[in-house]
C-alpha cells in the first residue's frame, strides 16, 4: 500500500507539475491577452478621440448649416418682397399702357380735328387770297368794274359769313382808325 500511496503521490506531484506549467502558460497567455487588451484599449481611446473630433467638426458644420438656413430664409423673404414689387410694377405698367393707349386715341382724334380745322382755315385763306388777287387785277384794269365786282364779292362774303359779321368787322376797323 505504501507503494500505491507513493505511486499516487508521484502521480499527484507529476500532475501538480503539469498544472504549474499550465498555470505558467496560462499566466503568459493572460499577460499576452492583457497586453493585447491594453493595445485594444489604446486604439479604442484613439478612436474615441477621433470620434470626439469628428463630433466637434459635425457640430461646427451643423452650426454653419443653421446659419446658412437663416440666411436662406432672409434671402427668400427678400425674394418674396421683390416678387411683390415686380407684381405691383407690372400692374402699374399695365395701367400706364392703358393710359397711353387712351392718350394716343385722344391725340389721334385731336390731330384729325386740328388737321381738319387747319385744312378749312387754309382753304379760307386761299379763297381770300384768290379774291384779293382777283380784286387787285380788277383795280389795275378798270376801277369802275372793280367797284361793281367788289360789291358782288361783298355780297357773296355776306352770304358766306353773314352780313352782320362783316358789318361788325367794318365797325371795328373804323373804330380802330
Amino acid at each position: 500500500m505504501e507503494e500505491q500511496i507513493l505511486s499516487l503521490l508521484n502521480k499527484v506531484l507529476a500532475g501538480q507539475e503539469e498544472i504549474k506549467q499550465e498555470i505558467v502558460t496560462l499566466n503568459v497567455k493572460v499577460d499576452n491577452l492583457a497586453k493585447r487588451m491594453d493595445k485594444v484599449e489604446q486604439r479604442l481611446d484613439k478612436v474615441e478621440q477621433r470620434l470626439d473630433k469628428v463630433e466637434q467638426r459635425l457640430d461646427k458644420v451643423e452650426q454653419r448649416l443653421d446659419k446658412v438656413e437663416q440666411r436662406l430664409d432672409k434671402v427668400e423673404q427678400r425674394l418674396d418682397a421683390v416678387e411683390k414689387d415686380i407684381s405691383k410694377i407690372k400692374f402699374d405698367i399695365e395701367g400706364i399702357k392703358g393710359d397711353i393707349a387712351v392718350m394716343k386715341e385722344w391725340q389721334d382724334v385731336h390731330e384729325e380735328i386740328t388737321k381738319k380745322e387747319f385744312d378749312e382755315f387754309r382753304q379760307e385763306v386761299n379763297d381770300r387770297f384768290t379774291l384779293l388777287e382777283a380784286s387787285i387785277e380788277k383795280i389795275n384794269v378798270m376801277p369802275e368794274e372793280f367797284i361793281e365786282e367788289t360789291k358782288l364779292s361783298m355780297n357773296s362774303l355776306c352770304t358766306m359769313y353773314g352780313k352782320h359779321e362783316l358789318e361788325i368787322n367794318n365797325m371795328k376797323q373804323r373804330m380802330a382808325s
